[in-house]
């Protein structure tokens, strides 16, 4: 499958990483972006721009909303969400993935996805009494 590229954020990559605590990915924006689109996964390099992903393992930024210039931290492990601005009065969202362990070991990369459709099924019928 051949996804666009996106050009709204940079994935400036992993730093510490398998190191407890410090591990985390960083993120910046391009322009102005609604980041309830996107998603961060886990893949396995499988050639050029392509890999296999990891089951189980994706992390939906929520509603946060990025003008040009700022940036995610996510820490994969725990912690409390914050925001602050750096010296050029940018934003920084630093916020946690909350794994128990780091996971950037085995040649293991990260992955931006920026979601292009949706569909959502109906609750499952409940069983009826006879």
């Amino acid at each position: 499958m051949l996804l666009p590229d996106i050009w709204e954020v940079k994935l400036h990559g992993v730093f510490e990483p398998n190191v407890p605590n410090r591990e985390r990915i960083v993120l910046q924006a391009n322009q102005a972006t609604d980041m309830s689109q996107f998603f961060l996964m886990l893949g396995l390099p499988t050639g050029q721009n392509a890999m296999f992903p990891v089951r189980d393992a994706q992390y939906w930024f929520g509603g946060i909303a990025l003008n040009a210039g700022d940036w995610i931290v996510l820490f994969t492990g725990s912690g409390q969400a914050a925001q602050q601005r750096d010296a050029s009065g940018s934003t920084v969202h630093t916020l946690f993935w909350g794994r128990e362990r780091t996971i950037f070991t085995g040649g293991l990369v990260p992955v931006l996805i920026r979601a292009g459709g949706i569909l959502i099924g109906g609750q499952p019928a409940l069983p009826t009494g006879r």
